[in-house]
């Protein structure tokens, strides 16, 4: 009887891990954090940091038009030549493909050269890796770039993307990480010293795209 007993509990466990495993894998279906991307041509991104929820599994790359965009085994996307390619990610483990669409745009002389901008009237403040400035996080920044005095300024997504290249006073910065609002940037400093000494500002700066 004790055996019997045991028998059934040990079915009744294996029962309900499957269907707990069922639930997790409907309530967190594998998915691309982004639809839609944009890359120049000649520029390149790893899919992985778009893919959510898949986990350790293994992960099969395929492209719709290898000549606009191809896809390496490791998810990484290359822009070959103007045009729009799906990429394709099939998920071994849950059986599940998901796809995002990229449009490759062929990059000008002009745009080369000089690049298009436009400007804008912000408030330019100053942050540095001390809690009481960075909440914690320190030199991490919502881009995933360590910041760098130099080079790293936050903005406001919404109002300046991340990645733009920022000219400020004649140097130019880029927008690699988030925590201000509106038309704010807040410029990273190495110590709290020298963002007391910048204080606020109010400058007209350019903005690349």
């Amino acid at each position: 009887m004790k055996k019997l007993i045991s028998f059934m509990m040990a079915l009744l466990m294996i029962v309900t891990v499957g269907a707990s495993t069922k639930v997790d894998a409907k309530s967190n279906p594998v998915s691309f954090s982004k639809k839609y991307i944009t890359l120049n041509v000649g520029k390149s991104t790893n899919m992985k940091s778009f893919l959510k929820n898949a986990g350790k599994s293994k992960v099969i790359w395929k492209t719709s038009n290898s000549k606009v965009a191809s896809v390496s085994g490791n998810g990484v996307v290359r822009a070959r030549k103007a045009g729009t390619a799906t990429i394709r990610a099939y998920v071994v483990k849950t059986k599940k493909t998901v796809s995002c669409k990229v449009t490759v745009k062929k990059v000008t002389k002009q745009t080369k050269k000089s690049g298009r901008y436009r400007t804008m009237r912000v408030k330019c403040t100053a942050y540095c890796p001390c809690r009481g400035c960075s909440g914690g996080y320190g030199t991490r920044t919502a881009s995933g770039r360590r910041a760098i005095a130099g080079r790293t300024i936050a903005v406001d997504r919404r109002v300046i993307p991340l990645g733009s290249k920022v000219v400020i006073d004649g140097h130019t910065y880029i927008a690699e990480d988030t925590g201000v609002k509106g038309r704010t940037i807040d410029i990273y400093m190495n110590s709290h010293s020298k963002t007391n000494q910048w204080g606020v500002r109010y400058k007209t700066v350019k903005i690349y795209y």
